[in-house]
């Protein structure tokens, strides 16, 4: 004898089961893929990916050289992006014109809220006329985030050697002014330290924040 339950669960197995129709099985997936890729997104960003072998070994490592504030080391560069350029302070061209591209480049990097990742480095290969100060109060009227570092003729020759950067003194005038033939690269460096791009002194204030963002993921 069926009770009124037995025909209650009847009923309910005879009643066929809805599917979902293309245009929602669409949805769905849609929404899947958007939500794996919302995801991936976030692991990227909080776990990115090994940085890639670098691309200039064998130039860069270890050096000393002098800030105002004392001493500092190759560890200024380890977590930040850092944008370095060799010159000096008499320098009559290349190097205003130099440092004006990076000081733009660091106010476009203002502008995108990436600059707490980001540094200038300006050194002097004229120790001899550029002391820490003279050039920290040389690079502050490009920019307050360019630092500058002098040292001792041997320091300069060290880092110099170390980053493949050529310059001599050139002769000097019987007024004693000379002037200071150098190489004109622009360095970007890893948040690991290492060389992620070497530019010429031509390239654009926009090539060198594209490079800079490149590497900002790491920091």
């Amino acid at each position: 004898m069926n009770t009124q339950a037995d025909y209650i669960i009847e009923s309910k197995e005879k009643i066929p089961k809805k599917k979902l129709g293309w245009d929602k099985r669409l949805n769905l997936l849609i929404a899947g893929i958007i939500l794996a890729s919302g995801i991936k997104l976030v692991v990227d960003i909080v776990f990115p990916a090994p940085l890639p072998p670098e691309d200039y070994p064998g130039i860069g490592g270890q050096f000393t050289l002098q800030s105002t504030s004392g001493p500092v080391t190759e560890e200024i560069l380890l977590g930040k992006v850092s944008v370095i350029f060799f010159g000096y302070t008499h320098c009559p061209d290349i190097c205003p014109t130099t440092m004006r591209k990076i000081s733009a480049s660091l106010r476009m990097l203002t502008e995108t809220k990436d600059i707490k990742n980001a540094q200038g480095i300006f050194v002097t290969v004229d120790p001899e006329r550029d002391s820490a100060e003279h050039v920290s109060e040389y690079t502050s009227y490009f920019h307050n985030k360019v630092m500058g570092l002098s040292g001792s003729e041997q320091q300069i020759k060290n880092i110099a050697d170390k980053y493949k950067f050529g310059y001599q003194k050139d002769p000097v005038s019987e007024e004693g002014e000379y002037s200071m033939s150098h190489s004109s690269y622009i360095y970007i460096i890893r948040p690991d330290g290492k060389i992620g791009k070497m530019f010429s002194h031509s390239s654009t204030p926009k090539e060198i924040v594209e490079e800079v963002q490149k590497w900002i993921p790491w920091t």
